[in-house]
């Protein structure tokens, strides 16, 4: 008999139709809305490694310490196990508009941090990841530049979100 993968859904809130993961058992967030349990991601309350993946959408900008995050989901997924992760891409052309329009403002106030490309690369790998593969792309709910944007400039300045999957290394 093949021993069951269970799937673990960091912050997953209140709209999962937004969201990617469809597959997780478990729905971890710091609110009911549609949570099985209510925790700090910052301190799972899971024995180590017991998940074969682990999802986290727009949740690592929101956290205050994502390297004590990310090193709680090392120690709950298993050998192998694959963690993906998406966060607002910082670097694209409509947060530079946002910026020249509203230099005093935030564009989302309950943001902590916003990565780049590099910095968070650095930060899996700190934490025991080792990437397969990251990309940009839009959420659905997204405004999406227009198709002269789209053949001419670099998709890291018209995506508005960074997709990375990785595998724990060790």
């Amino acid at each position: 008999m093949q021993e069951q993968e269970l799937v673990l859904d960091v912050g997953c809130g209140y709209a999962p139709e937004h969201r990617p993961c469809k597959e997780a058992h478990i729905k971890l967030d710091l609110i009911r809305g549609k949570a099985n349990i209510i925790a700090d991601a910052h301190h799972l309350p899971f024995k180590s490694e017991i998940f074969s993946k682990v999802v986290m959408y727009e949740v690592i900008e929101h956290v205050h310490h994502p390297k004590q995050v990310l090193t709680e989901i090392h120690r709950v997924l298993k050998r192998d196990g694959i963690l993906e992760l998406t966060t607002p891409n910082i670097m694209s052309i409509g947060n530079y508009f946002w910026w020249i329009i509203n230099p005093n403002k935030l564009q989302i106030s309950e943001h902590i941090y916003g990565w780049r490309l590099p910095e968070l690369k650095n930060l899996l790998q700190l934490t025991g990841f080792k990437i397969i593969k990251f990309y940009f792309v839009d959420l659905p709910r997204f405004w999406r530049p227009g198709r002269f944007a789209r053949i001419f400039v670099l998709p890291r300045l018209t995506k508005h979100h960074l997709f990375y999957s990785s595998i724990k290394n060790k």
